[in-house]
């Protein structure tokens, strides 16, 4: 038995499309992938693993199982806050206080 090439061109695009979907489902949690991944957890018997983030309404990160809060340091007049824009290079090498010529901190 012999497949003609459109119909084995059209077979090969019909299950491409169907894999792009797939994966594209999976990683937007569209339907049909989070009813099969409930009835695959009631059918095994397991329960879903609880979440180690807490996210706000946002999608904001708001909490993880291994952080702890800690207090700011005291601000004072020698306080900065610096916006360092390029390469990785600039926030790796800021190892020793800055004093410009001008004498302004």
């Amino acid at each position: 038995m012999q497949m003609s090439p459109v119909r084995f061109l059209s077979a090969i695009l019909v299950l491409t499309a169907t894999y792009l979907f797939g994966a594209y489902s999976a990683r937007q949690q569209l339907f049909p992938f989070p009813f099969l991944q409930a009835l695959k957890a009631g059918v095994a018997g397991r329960t879903a693993p609880e979440d180690l983030y807490t996210f706000d309404q946002t999608g904001r990160l708001v909490s993880g199982d291994q952080k702890k809060a800690v207090t700011c340091p005291e601000q004072t007049n020698r306080t900065a806050v610096l916006l360092l824009i390029g390469q990785s290079n600039a926030g790796n090498h800021g190892g020793q206080r800055f004093r410009s010529e001008h004498g302004e901190m």
